[in-house]
């Protein structure tokens, strides 16, 4: 009997689509506007054992000395052998996962509510969606821990064990990722849908990472710009990081910042040489990525391309920033929902899983340690892989022109911009 167990002490309403629970990187810079991933699986190393005696701790820690680690991977027996250092070093040198659940149907939800503020709706509703949707037999259990320090998170996570789970999907930013990464046992799993794996220091191999990879959203976009680029950023932490891909794949790179509530660019627009003819990557949320594209055409400014990653992939875009304004717009997504009835479920839940990343992420890390260590017979609805602990994404470009995304045609994208 499917038990969903709800222990949300506030739900609250979801708005302003643009917090900064967000992530990154990977790819080669010359990224073309659609990545696809090979369809031949990655080589996979097997290693037997010929001894027929067991190899105890002791007798491994002889075989690291000795290095011989060929030797280690095959005579490690992980179900017999309980020593967290031998099991990560085990599973680092390309060793299976190994999960000792104490009930194996039982998945925690890990919220630190003060944090991610308006998505604690978008991740609880995007995760029952699609349990109700797969018809799943998994208890859930939500964990507020409030915050990310390190005895919040230990906290929740001792909640948890408690009540026999080792299975978690935990939202945090990448400062919490990198706390939970010293807190999480070698007999667990920990999926964490809103952050890419570079940014956490030396990560356990059994921590999960769902994040998208802005760095290769960038790299796709530049194949729509010029070499003159300027990059926009609010002052946060996703946006320096944004910058900060940018200016990595640039060579004549300049940046503008708009911090706080201040709408007023003219110190910024009134150099217009600066602006004119470059490829403007608009590394804001939406409302002042629209005052910059507004404000620009008021300095009759007339950039080659305006560039944004996933933050603006948003249908609230339209609005925000008149067609006019709109004709050399590119923005990047890597969402791809393929389910209609999840779409329609999520609709019904107040999520839409074709724009909200951490959302469209939730649902993934539910049905990655479902059908993975759970019920390995289940059906998969997402296509996206994991690969070195990572869920790898497809990146795809997008122009805004009419009053929908299309797919951009980069060769037609860049004569029209050359022309501009």
């Amino acid at each position: 009997m499917r038990k969903i167990l709800l222990f949300l002490a506030i739900f609250t309403t979801i708005f302003a689509l643009q917090d900064e629970i967000s992530n990154e990187p990977k790819f080669e810079s010359n990224i073309t506007k659609n990545q696809s991933l090979s369809s031949i699986p990655p080589a996979k190393i097997t290693y037997i054992n010929l001894e027929p005696d067991f190899c105890d701790t002791s007798c491994l820690d002889e075989l690291i000395k000795a290095d011989l680690l060929a030797s280690f991977m095959a005579r490690f027996e992980p179900a017999k052998v309980d020593n967290n250092a031998l099991l990560e070093l085990y599973i680092s040198l390309g060793g299976d996962i190994v999960i000792k659940p104490n009930e194996s149907n039982k998945i925690a939800v890990i919220i630190p509510q003060k944090i991610i503020k308006s998505y604690t709706n978008v991740v609880s509703n995007a995760i029952l969606s699609y349990i109700l949707k797969q018809d799943i037999d998994v208890e859930i259990k939500f964990i507020n821990s409030n915050d990310e320090s390190s005895q919040s998170l230990q906290n929740a996570l001792q909640t948890a064990r408690d009540q026999g789970f080792s299975y978690f999907i935990a939202t945090l930013t990448s400062n919490g990722a990198n706390v939970i990464n010293s807190l999480i046992s070698s007999n667990e799993l920990i999926y964490i849908p809103s952050v890419h794996s570079s940014l956490v220091t030396s990560p356990k191999p059994n921590l999960i990472f769902g994040g998208i990879d802005y760095k290769a959203q960038i790299s796709a976009l530049l194949a729509y710009a010029n070499e003159k680029v300027v990059a926009f950023d609010d002052g946060s932490l996703l946006a320096q990081k944004l910058n900060e891909y940018v200016r990595m794949q640039s060579v004549d790179y300049h940046e503008a910042s708009i911090v706080g509530k201040d709408i007023n660019l003219n110190d910024i627009l009134n150099k217009k040489s600066k602006f004119d003819n470059a490829s403007v990557f608009l590394n804001l949320p939406v409302v002042k990525a629209s005052l910059v594209a507004t404000q620009m055409r008021g300095f009759e400014i007339k950039p080659f391309a305006l560039l944004s990653t996933q933050i603006n992939f948003l249908p609230n875009i339209f609005g925000a920033i008149t067609q006019r304004d709109r004709q050399n717009l590119f923005i990047a997504n890597s969402l791809n929902p393929k389910d209609d009835s999840l779409l329609e479920l999520g609709d019904l839940f107040g999520v839409d899983f074709r724009y909200l990343q951490i959302g469209y992420s939730s649902a993934l890390g539910v049905e990655y340690i479902y059908t993975n260590f759970i019920n390995k017979e289940a059906n998969r609805i997402f296509n996206e892989s994991v690969e070195n602990s990572q869920v790898l994404y497809d990146v795809t470009i997008y122009n805004a022109k009419g009053d929908q995304f299309d797919q951009a045609d980069q060769e037609n994208s860049l004569d029209q911009n050359s022309t501009m």
